[in-house]
């Protein structure tokens, strides 16, 4: 009897390595030259996205994601670090830009002294964030079959 077989597109890294802990033969196919798909950096009109895995979220023990990250193999306790800015938001035609921090009160403050005319929006996003503060809000992974 042949090996199973599977194809994968996009998003494949983690499906491949489960379908070959499973006995399956795994062909990933990805859109761009490399692994990481948006996740590595996109255009969106005159923009360039960097969205790069500069931080995993979920490495903490006891948070779902830190069993996966242990075993898919990726996990290194010296390489994972709290940080406060997770990103920053450049405009490259007028200089300006905008963290984004743990920090809500600071990001929203930094959101409406872009755009004074959105601060209710703004207060309503900030509140929203504000819920899942001090959760564990990533979803619980179940072991794949």
């Amino acid at each position: 009897m042949s090996e199973k077989k599977v194809i994968i597109i996009g998003a494949g890294l983690a499906a491949g390595i489960y379908a070959r802990m499973n006995g399956y033969q795994a062909q990933i196919f990805e859109h761009a030259n490399q692994p990481g798909g948006v996740s590595v950096a996109y255009r969106r009109n005159d923009y360039t996205i960097d969205a790069g895995i500069h931080f995993y979220m979920g490495f903490r023990p006891g948070q779902s994601v830190n069993r996966l990250y242990r075993e898919l193999g990726i996990f290194q306790a010296d390489q994972y670090r709290a940080m406060d800015t997770y990103a920053r938001f450049l405009d490259p035609l007028s200089g300006r830009s905008v963290d984004l921090t743990r920090n809500l009160d600071r990001f929203g403050a930094d959101l409406k002294a872009i755009s004074p005319a959105d601060a209710g929006f703004i207060d309503q996003f900030i509140t929203a964030a504000s819920a899942f503060k001090g959760s564990n809000f990533l979803a619980p992974l179940a072991k794949p079959p």
